[in-house]
C-alpha cells in the first residue's frame, strides 16, 4: 500500500518525527514516502502572504499522514492553508499528528486535530489514528512511538 507523510516543520519537530515514522513504517513493509510543504522565503506573519515552494500532491497516495506544529496555541497557519487548497481526499484514509512544546491542554493541541479532521472530512477522507508528540516532554519518543504503532496496526 502506498503511503504518504506530508508535514509542515519550521523548526525541524515535527520533520523528526515524520522521519522516524517513516523508518518505522518501511521496515513494517510499507511503500512509504516523507514529502516536506515549503515556502518561498520566511515563514510569513499573515496568510494571505504564504507562497508555497512545495505543495505536495495526495492523489498519489491510499492513505496520507499530515503533520504540523501547533504555533500561537492553534494549527500552524501554512498547513491550514495547505489543507484547505489540497485536492479532493476522497477515498482515503488521512491520520493527523501535530507536535507541540507544552503538555497543557488549553496549549491548542485538541483544536490543531480538530482543524485538520474538519477540513480533510469535507474533502471527502475517512479519519483514522491522530495524535500529539509534545517536543519539550522527556517521554516524547514513547509518544512518537505509540502514535507510530497505532498508524501501522491500521495500514
Amino acid at each position: 500500500m502506498r503511503v504518504g507523510i506530508i508535514v509542515y516543520s519550521q523548526t525541524g519537530n515535527t520533520f523528526t518525527v515524520a522521519e522516524k515514522m517513516l523508518g518505522r513504517l518501511k521496515a513494517e513493509g510499507h511503500l512509504v514516502n516523507l514529502d516536506r510543504i515549503t515556502l518561498e522565503g520566511d515563514p510569513p506573519r499573515s496568510e494571505k502572504k504564504i507562497r508555497f515552494d512545495n505543495q505536495p500532491r495526495v492523489d498519489i497516495y491510499k492513505d496520507v499522514i499530515f503533520g504540523a506544529p501547533v504555533q500561537g496555541f492553534r494549527l500552524s497557519m501554512v498547513m491550514d492553508r495547505y489543507l484547505s487548497e489540497v485536492g479532493s481526499l476522497r477515498g482515503k484514509k488521512v491520520h493527523l499528528f501535530v507536535t507541540k512544546g507544552l503538555a497543557s491542554g488549553w496549549t491548542g493541541g485538541n483544536g490543531a486535530i480538530k482543524k485538520m479532521k474538519k477540513i480533510c472530512e469535507a474533502k471527502g477522507a475517512e479519519i483514522g489514528e491522530t495524535g500529539m508528540v509534545y517536543w519539550k516532554d522527556r517521554y516524547k519518543d514513547r509518544m512518537a512511538d505509540d502514535l507510530i504503532t497505532r498508524i501501522d496496526k491500521v495500514l
